[in-house]
């Protein structure tokens, strides 16, 4: 991917709907979102113990095309929060395709 091709995301996809707690097993995973080759388990550890402890996390985000919500950023805050035993996490909710949340997680990853 191009520096081009992030920005030309990033502008379409402009600004999120709201902010909504949906249920975990809402977010969908499964759609090619995920460009880590690996997760990091040491960061989903400190992030359980952290959301165990009642720490706040900004919310993930997630593309709604209708249909499914696409996780696109938050992959490790996802995770420790299904570790913690919540069953619901805070969502940024943007509309827009699988492609769309993709190309976000894309222009995420650092």
């Amino acid at each position: 991917m191009t520096e081009s091709q992030v920005r030309s995301a990033e502008t379409r996809i402009g600004q999120p709907l709201n902010v909504e707690v949906l249920r975990i097993d809402q977010l969908r995973t499964d759609g090619g979102t995920q460009p880590r080759a690996v997760m990091d388990f040491d960061t989903v550890v400190e992030y359980t113990n952290a959301m165990r402890r009642g720490e706040n996390f900004p919310p993930v985000t997630v593309f709604f095309d209708g249909e499914n919500y696409w996780l696109a950023h938050g992959f490790h805050r996802r995770d420790a929060a299904l570790a913690a035993e919540f069953d619901e996490i805070e969502c940024e909710v943007y509309q827009g395709t699988l492609l769309d949340a993709r190309w976000f997680s894309y222009s995420r990853l650092s």
